[in-house]
């Protein structure tokens, strides 16, 4: 009877009948690759550490000296390799940061985290915005800008990216930024790295009004089939802001079901003016056909 034998010193499996061998360098998947000497070390062990991220200045495959003073052994170190390592732990967190090229991203990235709680980004957002940002800085765009200005603008283009409705007020009012220096960098953006920016979805825009004006769901449901009547001719929806859109809308819709809701706290959820949702309101009424209602 053959039967196989695995070497696992050398990774070879070997026939026992005639000493063929079969398969060579064979992966070591039951044994792990790290010592531990206690049952909580055993445990607290992984085979893989932090994943790779473009919005880590290093994208997480930089190696660090580790801060505890002991051996493998778990003795303390002598004197004079203690102070030999301390210098060591100094001269790699510099190197880190040995360029500007670095150090701009460290000081960009520590940014995004920043913006990252202040806007409530997704990881997906995070990482499409770390790559536009490296873009940006490989190309020296940012020689005259400012970090925070380019990563806000890579912030918002990320974000159309991704099918989230943000507009320049809402990413300007969270980060006290002004509109017009956000809109000057999309602008640079867009045009020096050749990006197609979609615009921005007005159903998605809708749910995000109704939502901030607490409206019902039944009047949401009228007012998706209001848009979609309005997106199959193609008229009113081209160039055109689809905030206000989205509002004039739900405007419509709550007064065919008798919701009680005012253009001034629709254009307040939507960050628009009222001028702007009376304007919208007569084209949708003369487009779909709709008598206005008292």
């Amino acid at each position: 009877m053959q039967t196989a034998i695995t070497d696992h010193q050398s990774g070879e499996v070997i026939c026992s009948s005639c000493g063929t061998v079969i398969s060579e360098q064979n992966l070591d998947l039951a044994n792990p690759q790290w010592r531990a000497f206690t049952v909580e070390e055993r445990e607290d062990k992984a085979r893989t550490g932090s994943p790779v991220s473009l919005s880590q200045h290093d994208m997480g495959l930089a190696t660090i000296i580790g801060k505890p003073n002991t051996d493998a052994s778990g003795k303390k170190l002598d004197t004079n390799t203690l102070t030999a390592f301390k210098r060591l732990r100094t001269w790699d967190s510099r190197m880190q940061i040995n360029s500007s090229h670095s150090r701009n991203l460290r000081k960009a990235f520590s940014e995004l985290d920043i913006l990252r709680d202040k806007l409530g980004l997704t990881d997906q957002i995070v990482e499409r915005a770390a790559y536009i940002y490296r873009k940006v800085e490989d190309k020296g765009l940012i020689r005259g800008r400012t970090i925070l200005g380019m990563l806000i603008a890579a912030v918002y283009i990320a974000c159309r990216d991704s099918g989230k409705p943000r507009t320049i007020k809402d990413i300007a009012s969270a980060i006290n930024v002004r509109r017009k220096e956000i809109s000057r960098n999309v602008r640079v953006l867009t045009f020096e790295l050749d990006l197609q920016v979609p615009i921005l979805d007005p159903i998605q825009c809708i749910a995000k009004v109704a939502n901030t004006a607490m409206i019902n769901e039944s009047t949401r449901r009228l007012a998706f089939g209001l848009l979609r009547e309005l997106l199959s001719s193609k008229i009113l929806t081209v160039g055109k802001n689809p905030m206000g859109l989205a509002a004039s809308i739900l405007y419509i819709a709550s007064k065919e079901m008798g919701e009680d809701i005012s253009q001034e706290e629709l254009a307040r959820a939507a960050a628009v003016s009222e001028p702007t949702i009376r304007s919208r309101i007569k084209d949708i009424r003369k487009s779909l056909n709709i008598c206005p209602t008292s």
